[in-house]
Protein backbone atom coordinates (compact mmCIF):
# COMPACT_ATOMS: atom_id res chain seq x y z
CA UNK A 1 0.00 0.00 0.00
CA UNK A 2 1.86 2.83 1.14
CA UNK A 3 5.14 0.76 0.91
CA UNK A 4 4.94 0.52 -2.32
CA UNK A 5 4.28 4.63 -2.79
CA UNK A 6 7.43 4.97 -0.98
CA UNK A 7 9.34 2.47 -3.54
CA UNK A 8 7.86 3.80 -6.21
CA UNK A 9 8.48 7.23 -5.34
CA UNK A 10 12.69 6.05 -4.19
CA UNK A 11 12.88 4.22 -7.32
CA UNK A 12 11.87 7.34 -9.59
CA UNK A 13 14.06 10.01 -7.38
CA UNK A 14 17.17 7.45 -8.25
CA UNK A 15 16.31 6.97 -11.51
CA UNK A 16 15.11 11.35 -12.25
CA UNK A 17 19.20 11.65 -11.23
CA UNK A 18 20.57 11.05 -14.76
CA UNK A 19 23.65 9.59 -13.28
CA UNK A 20 25.22 7.44 -15.14
CA UNK A 21 25.87 5.18 -12.23
CA UNK A 22 25.56 5.17 -8.28
CA UNK A 23 27.52 2.92 -6.67
CA UNK A 24 30.81 3.06 -4.99
CA UNK A 25 32.83 1.28 -7.69
CA UNK A 26 36.32 2.76 -8.57
CA UNK A 27 34.99 3.07 -12.22
CA UNK A 28 31.90 4.81 -11.19
CA UNK A 29 34.21 6.99 -8.47
CA UNK A 30 36.29 7.85 -12.02
CA UNK A 31 33.41 8.79 -14.08
CA UNK A 32 31.76 10.84 -11.39
CA UNK A 33 34.74 12.34 -10.99
CA UNK A 34 35.46 13.22 -14.02
CA UNK A 35 31.82 14.46 -14.66
CA UNK A 36 32.37 16.88 -11.29
CA UNK A 37 36.05 18.03 -12.68
CA UNK A 38 34.61 19.35 -16.06
CA UNK A 39 31.47 21.09 -14.52
CA UNK A 40 33.45 22.82 -12.12
CA UNK A 41 33.71 26.80 -12.44
CA UNK A 42 37.08 26.70 -10.62
CA UNK A 43 38.77 24.31 -12.69
CA UNK A 44 37.63 25.38 -16.23
CA UNK A 45 38.91 29.30 -14.30
CA UNK A 46 42.19 27.96 -13.45
CA UNK A 47 42.58 25.88 -16.89
CA UNK A 48 41.93 29.35 -18.75
CA UNK A 49 44.40 30.91 -16.26
CA UNK A 50 47.10 28.11 -16.84
CA UNK A 51 46.81 28.71 -20.69
CA UNK A 52 46.72 32.55 -20.75
CA UNK A 53 50.01 32.04 -18.42
CA UNK A 54 51.64 29.24 -21.10
CA UNK A 55 50.84 31.96 -24.04
CA UNK A 56 52.13 34.95 -22.20
CA UNK A 57 55.57 33.12 -21.65
CA UNK A 58 56.52 34.21 -25.13
CA UNK A 59 56.22 37.51 -24.50
CA UNK A 60 58.88 37.45 -21.52
CA UNK A 61 61.86 37.61 -24.28
CA UNK A 62 60.27 41.09 -24.87
CA UNK A 63 60.51 44.57 -23.61
CA UNK A 64 57.98 47.16 -23.49
CA UNK A 65 60.66 49.67 -22.22
CA UNK A 66 61.19 50.97 -25.65
CA UNK A 67 64.34 50.07 -28.42
CA UNK A 68 66.88 50.17 -26.02
CA UNK A 69 69.37 47.54 -27.47
CA UNK A 70 71.32 47.34 -23.56
CA UNK A 71 67.96 46.63 -21.58
CA UNK A 72 66.83 44.08 -24.58
CA UNK A 73 69.75 42.28 -24.07
CA UNK A 74 69.83 42.27 -20.47
CA UNK A 75 66.28 40.86 -20.26
CA UNK A 76 67.11 38.23 -22.94
CA UNK A 77 70.48 37.56 -20.81
CA UNK A 78 68.32 37.31 -17.08
CA UNK A 79 65.67 35.00 -19.34
CA UNK A 80 68.11 32.64 -20.59
CA UNK A 81 70.51 31.70 -17.44
CA UNK A 82 66.47 31.16 -15.73
CA UNK A 83 65.55 34.47 -14.26
CA UNK A 84 63.61 37.48 -15.02
CA UNK A 85 59.68 37.23 -16.18
CA UNK A 86 60.05 33.77 -17.71
CA UNK A 87 60.91 32.51 -14.46
CA UNK A 88 58.18 34.67 -13.21
CA UNK A 89 55.50 32.93 -15.32
CA UNK A 90 57.17 29.25 -15.09
CA UNK A 91 56.09 30.02 -10.91
CA UNK A 92 53.15 31.34 -11.70
CA UNK A 93 51.79 28.48 -13.83
CA UNK A 94 53.47 26.05 -11.62
CA UNK A 95 51.57 27.67 -8.56
CA UNK A 96 48.09 27.01 -10.72
CA UNK A 97 48.52 24.10 -12.01
CA UNK A 98 49.21 22.75 -8.10
CA UNK A 99 46.07 24.44 -6.87
CA UNK A 100 44.51 22.40 -9.82
CA UNK A 101 45.61 19.26 -9.05
CA UNK A 102 44.47 19.86 -4.91
CA UNK A 103 41.12 20.76 -6.32
CA UNK A 104 40.91 18.07 -8.55
CA UNK A 105 41.92 15.58 -5.23
CA UNK A 106 39.46 17.31 -3.43
CA UNK A 107 36.07 17.07 -5.70
CA UNK A 108 37.02 13.24 -6.79
CA UNK A 109 37.31 12.49 -2.48
CA UNK A 110 34.00 14.34 -2.64
CA UNK A 111 32.50 12.44 -5.39
CA UNK A 112 33.69 9.00 -3.27
CA UNK A 113 32.10 10.17 0.09
CA UNK A 114 28.65 11.30 -1.58
CA UNK A 115 28.73 7.86 -3.18
CA UNK A 116 29.32 5.98 0.15
CA UNK A 117 26.84 8.34 1.86
CA UNK A 118 24.15 6.96 -1.22
CA UNK A 119 25.40 3.33 -0.80
CA UNK A 120 24.71 3.69 2.71
CA UNK A 121 21.62 5.39 2.56
CA UNK A 122 20.33 2.83 0.14
CA UNK A 123 21.31 0.13 1.88
CA UNK A 124 19.52 0.97 4.96
CA UNK A 125 16.12 2.18 3.10
CA UNK A 126 16.20 -1.31 1.92
CA UNK A 127 16.60 -3.16 5.40
CA UNK A 128 13.82 -0.45 6.79
CA UNK A 129 11.45 -1.93 3.62
CA UNK A 130 12.36 -5.39 3.86
CA UNK A 131 11.60 -4.98 7.62
CA UNK A 132 8.10 -3.57 7.14
CA UNK A 133 7.00 -6.17 4.32
CA UNK A 134 8.03 -8.73 7.09
CA UNK A 135 6.13 -7.09 9.71
CA UNK A 136 2.72 -6.68 7.23
CA UNK A 137 2.87 -9.88 7.10
CA UNK A 138 3.19 -10.93 10.19
CA UNK A 139 0.23 -8.46 11.45
CA UNK A 140 -1.70 -10.30 8.49
CA UNK A 141 -1.27 -13.50 10.29
CA UNK A 142 -1.71 -12.03 13.62
CA UNK A 143 -4.95 -10.68 12.52
CA UNK A 144 -6.29 -13.25 10.96
CA UNK A 145 -6.07 -15.31 14.24
CA UNK A 146 -7.59 -12.36 15.80
CA UNK A 147 -10.76 -12.37 13.81
CA UNK A 148 -10.32 -16.49 15.34
CA UNK A 149 -10.19 -15.77 18.82
CA UNK A 150 -6.42 -16.03 19.42
CA UNK A 151 -4.54 -13.04 20.91
CA UNK A 152 -5.36 -9.73 22.39
CA UNK A 153 -6.85 -6.77 21.68
CA UNK A 154 -3.46 -4.85 23.64
CA UNK A 155 -0.87 -7.12 21.24
CA UNK A 156 -2.75 -6.26 18.18
CA UNK A 157 -2.36 -2.84 18.89
CA UNK A 158 1.17 -3.19 19.64
CA UNK A 159 1.91 -4.75 16.46
CA UNK A 160 -0.25 -1.72 14.87
CA UNK A 161 2.69 0.56 16.75
CA UNK A 162 4.85 -1.40 15.69
CA UNK A 163 4.21 -1.10 11.93
CA UNK A 164 3.75 2.55 12.45
CA UNK A 165 7.20 3.16 13.87
CA UNK A 166 8.36 1.08 10.62
CA UNK A 167 6.39 2.96 8.09
CA UNK A 168 7.99 6.15 9.64
CA UNK A 169 11.82 4.48 9.50
CA UNK A 170 11.21 4.14 6.12
CA UNK A 171 10.08 7.58 5.20
CA UNK A 172 12.85 8.50 6.95
CA UNK A 173 15.40 6.65 4.78
CA UNK A 174 13.46 7.37 1.92
CA UNK A 175 14.86 11.27 2.75
CA UNK A 176 17.85 9.85 3.53
CA UNK A 177 18.52 8.65 -0.11
CA UNK A 178 16.83 11.32 -2.07
CA UNK A 179 19.14 13.68 0.13
CA UNK A 180 22.45 11.30 -1.18
CA UNK A 181 21.22 12.13 -4.34
CA UNK A 182 20.81 15.64 -4.29
CA UNK A 183 24.20 15.77 -2.19
CA UNK A 184 25.96 13.54 -5.48
CA UNK A 185 23.91 15.68 -8.16
CA UNK A 186 25.42 19.24 -6.61
CA UNK A 187 28.68 17.89 -6.88
CA UNK A 188 28.26 16.92 -10.73
CA UNK A 189 25.98 19.68 -11.89
CA UNK A 190 28.18 22.39 -14.19
CA UNK A 191 28.31 25.81 -12.71
CA UNK A 192 28.05 28.79 -14.66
Amino acid sequence: MALTALTAHADAQEKSALLPCTDPSPQCVQQLGDLAIAGNLEIRTLDRAIEYQRRRMWSSWLNADGFNPISAGLRVIRNVVGGGDRAAVKLEIARLEQRRASLEDALRQSVAGALADLDSARRRHEDARVRLRNHEARRQFMLIGYRLGEGSTEHLLQIWQREDVLRTETVTTTALLDQGLLKLRALLVPQD
